[in-house]
């Protein structure tokens, strides 16, 4: 009884009658006594085992599964109580589950946190403040494992993504039991893992030794011999860190803007971020605080550098902590004692502590080998992707420093999926910056990292596959809580998605829009929606859209989807999704030009961000300047553009064309702002116009009037614009960004920042940076 009581403050409860499906699979004994005798689940995944028999948790539903959230694993109480032999019962009026095992009675209400136990005669009752209430989730009640585990007078063990209830659960060891534990994350999630050196040579189908001389790295291969004791330095093709954000929305706190984003609550990594008091600024290789004064003028408190060799890319800001990503690049140095010594390009998260915005200072830094390719930030907890190459390593495996303690995975957790498109290595790092006692999570991967789409609850990873015809898209779900990473599931679509808008979670089902090109007789392309299942298994699918074309853009919404494909002129289609199992097309809009942007105006309207377009005799496309558009989508069968402008001729560009994040966009303050490099309105003859402005354009937007261009800002004086040339002016004063705080309107390039009135457009304050 003391047992019981004493589980109790970790729990919660289920409550639907649930029975097994037969089995479905194919029984998976580990030999191991523990696991084949307890109840098996996974994070993110409908499949159980029990007793070593593979079972669906709940026959109606495949979305019920175990989940993370705040640091625990929930799973479905009613499920595991049953399937160790418990009576439970749910009685709806009361909104309460009762599980019985043998003369004791649980009683516990949805959404509450406290529990009643009393025996059989109803002595000894008692009440339990718990320190987390129930969750609903999918029309059931979940509840921590531990309580579960418990309460049952079983115990709980975890760990990566693994849960198993059973006698003596505790004294199953993660090195120990490790090849037994693994076999069975292999069985739920598909996932294997290298092993060895010589395992991972014959998958990626090469040896990177044979391309060393005397033990030294070629990089070239070309047979050089390279001198004992000689620092090296690889002159490896830097990849640009391109961010693998989705956005849809800008959010807004207070009374100032924030980054534009997909999802809400998941941040996105910038160059610039506001708290509506300061500014923070990474350019040039220091991040830049600067304060906003009550009557708008700005004042500069400081410039931050960590150390010379890194490279700024991107930052949060979390209260008094800026976190930035960045790379830095280590030389590679042979030493005949101790052979190779690491080296290359590595991706690092450091966390810089703001409580003195005029000093700031170093505070943890998350070091992983390889190029950066994007990050997420939900509340406290920082993700980051690295991607490197599997001859980078030599004889090593990637590795991970967390404030110069090392982290590195040996090859028996460095993971692989059945199909392998390149001996890509991604490393997904994920920390809790309030928690810097909590080493960082590391998680290393053969093959899996291009795109990357980030919901509230799960990270997605996909790359694509050129498989003899064409090509094919594999997909990696994650689930994330709290730092933690733990890969579920993968799935596979034909094509290739654009970006990370062709990804969007809703419901648990995830969308992805491909684009299919097929090489046999002839060469033809296509395009593609799938809808897929929380198994990642596809539940839907339209094919075949607009043949000849590619797309363009593609923007979900709710139960909605917006694609744009373009060759001559510019489908908008419109889908509904509501019924993940039968999408339909509703309607499609042709219009001159092209949008590469789409963002929600509100449920029913969107604006669209890309260029104007024409066609001359011979049927040539010719691209001319930047046309916005807004468009009415309320009967997704007849789609409107309602209102258009078009800015400059051929050679005028936007930084928004190619990153959401520099726009600047607010419904109720009907603002619309991003910058802008304008080249004259010329002919449509094919040639560039001259150049005549660089800034930033701030439009009024409402669904009355359209776009009302209220002015435009610049960085450049008038002695700069007499020094330009026709192909343009000084780049640094080139405006990259705008943000408001109040009723100031903030704008950044890499020479200023400017703030000035958001309606006249007066300057009211500058810093110049050195």
């Amino acid at each position: 009884m003391k047992k019981l009581i004493s589980s109790i403050s970790f729990i919660l409860v289920t409550a639907m009658v649930l029975t097994f499906l037969p089995t479905i699979g194919f029984a998976v004994p580990t030999g191991n006594k523990i696991l084949d005798s307890g109840v098996l689940m996974f994070i993110g995944n409908s499949k159980c085992y029990v007793n070593a028999e593979q079972k669906q948790i709940d026959p109606d539903n495949s979305f019920v599964a175990p989940y993370l959230k705040n640091g625990r694993t929930f799973v479905p109480l009613r499920f595991c109580s049953e399937a160790f032999g418990c009576e439970v019962e749910w009685k709806a009026d009361e909104s309460t589950a009762y599980i019985k095992k043998g003369e004791i009675t649980l009683s516990l209400k949805t959404g509450s946190d406290v529990i009643n136990i009393s025996e059989k005669d109803g002595k000894n009752a008692k009440e339990i403040k718990m320190d987390v209430s129930s969750e609903i989730s999918e029309n059931r009640v979940f509840v921590p494992v531990r309580f579960v585990a418990e309460a049952l007078g079983k115990q709980a063990f975890y760990d990566r993504g693994l849960v198993v209830i059973a006698n003596d659960a505790e004294k199953l060891n993660a090195a120990k039991d490790k090849d037994a534990i693994t076999a069975v994350i292999s069985a739920f999630s598909g996932l294997n893992f290298v092993g060895t050196k010589e395992k991972l040579y014959n998958l990626i189908g090469y040896n990177p030794n044979e391309f060393k001389i005397n033990g030294i790295w070629d990089e070239k291969n070309t047979g050089d011999i390279l001198e004992d004791g000689v620092d090296y330095e690889m002159e490896y093709n830097v990849v640009a860190a391109q961010s693998e954000d989705s956005g849809m929305g800008m959010g807004e706190s207070d009374d100032f803007s924030q980054t534009n984003v997909q999802v809400a609550g998941v941040d996105e990594a910038d160059i610039i971020k506001t708290d509506g008091k300061y500014v923070y600024y990474s350019h040039n290789g220091a991040i830049e605080i600067v304060e906003i004064n009550e009557d708008g003028s700005l004042k500069h408190l400081s410039s931050f550098k960590v150390e010379d060799d890194f490279n700024f890319s991107e930052i949060y800001v979390d209260g008094d902590k800026i976190i930035t990503i960045g790379s830095s690049y280590e030389t590679f140095v042979y030493d005949s004692a101790t052979d190779y010594k690491r080296g290359g390009y590595r991706t690092k998260a450091v966390v810089i502590d703001i409580k003195d915005r005029t000093s700031p200072k170093f505070e943890r830094t998350v070091k992983v080998e390889g190029d950066y390719l994007s990050s997420r930030k939900i509340g406290s907890s920082v993700y980051f992707i690295a991607n490197t190459w599997a001859h980078q390593w030599f004889d090593f495996t990637p590795y991970c420093e967390d404030n110069g303690k090392k982290i590195e995975n040996g090859y028996d957790m460095l993971g692989y999926f059945p199909n392998i498109a390149d001996d890509n290595i991604t490393t997904i790092v994920g920390f809790n910056i309030d928690k810097p006692q909590n080493t960082a999570t590391v998680q290393n991967f053969l093959g899996c990292g291009e795109i990357v789409y980030m919901s509230d609850k799960n990270l997605y990873l996909a790359n694509t596959d050129y498989n003899g015809s064409g090509y094919k898209t594999n997909i990696y779900k994650f689930a994330v809580d709290n730092g933690e990473i733990v890969f579920t599931n993968s799935g596979v679509v034909q094509g290739q998605p654009l970006n990370q808008f062709s990804l969007d979670e809703n419901k648990g089902f995830l969308r992805i829009a491909t684009h299919t090109v097929e090489y046999g007789n002839k060469f033809y392309e296509s395009n593609n929606l799938f809808v897929l299942d929380s198994m990642l298994n596809i539940t839907g699918e339209i094919t075949d859209i607009a043949p000849g074309e590619r797309i363009y853009s593609t923007r979900f919404m709710g139960s909605r989807a917006y694609m744009v494909t373009f060759k001559q002129t510019d489908p908008l289609f419109a889908f509904d999704l509501e019924d993940p199992y039968n999408p339909e097309i509703m309607g499609a809009l042709k219009i001159p030009g092209y949008s590469e942007y789409l963002h929600p105006y509100d449920e029913n309207h969107l604006i669209g961000f890309g260029r104007d377009t024409t066609t001359d005799k011979y049927g040539n496309v010719n691209v001319l300047g930047v046309k916005i558009a807004l468009f009415d989508v309320s009967d997704m069968t007849n789609p409107i553009e309602m209102f258009n402008e078009i800015i400059g001729g051929r050679g005028t560009s936007s930084p928004l064309l190619y990153d959401h994040k520099a726009l600047l966009f607010s419904k109720e303050r009907e603002l619309l702002a991003f910058p802008i490099t304008v080249y004259s309105n010329n002919s449509a003859d094919g040639w560039y116009g001259e150049f005549e402005f660089d800034g930033a354009y701030v439009y009024n937007i409402n669904l009355k009037t359209g776009f009302e261009l209220g002015g435009k800002l610049t960085h450049l004086s008038q002695e700069d614009y007499l020094k330009s040339s026709s192909y343009g002016a000084d780049q640094s004063k080139y405006i990259e960004r705008l943000l408001y705080s109040g009723n100031n309107l903030i704008s950044a390039s890499n020479s200023y920042m400017m703030s000035n009135d958001i309606k006249t457009l007066k300057q009211k304050g500058a810093v110049e940076f050195k």
